[in-house]
């Protein structure tokens, strides 16, 4: 489960990094006595969506490899360890639930 919940909270906090990280230089400039305004996004909506799916997709891909490796008897050549490992059902179910949570609206830190 590592590499979901890894790509879970990088992909997570593309969204901080992406739709608010040019938030930094306005505020940056306003110390300086230059008042910038503008978008704090660095890409669109659209395109850190994409970003935070492909990570996720990665994370679970990373996960499910995981678990067929380190199955018990996964070298066994008997068929009664036939059929998935319990962690790639884990890694199925918490990547639904991750999919899931970033398709809802996020609200912005800023």
């Amino acid at each position: 489960m590592i590499p979901l919940d890894l790509a879970g909270h990088v992909a997570h906090n593309l969204f901080h990094l992406l739709a608010e990280g040019r938030s930094i230089l306005l505020n940056a400039t306003a110390l300086v006595g230059y008042h910038v305004t503008g978008s704090a996004a660095v890409a669109s909506p659209e395109t850190i969506q994409l970003l935070q799916f492909t990570t996720l997709g990665l994370g679970i891909a990373g996960s499910l490899f995981a678990a067929f490796r380190i199955a018990p008897g996964a070298e066994r050549q008997d068929h009664r360890t036939a059929g998935p490992p319990p962690a790639a059902d884990g890694a199925g179910v918490f990547g639904a639930i991750n999919v899931y949570l970033f398709t809802l609206p996020m609200s912005h830190g800023v």
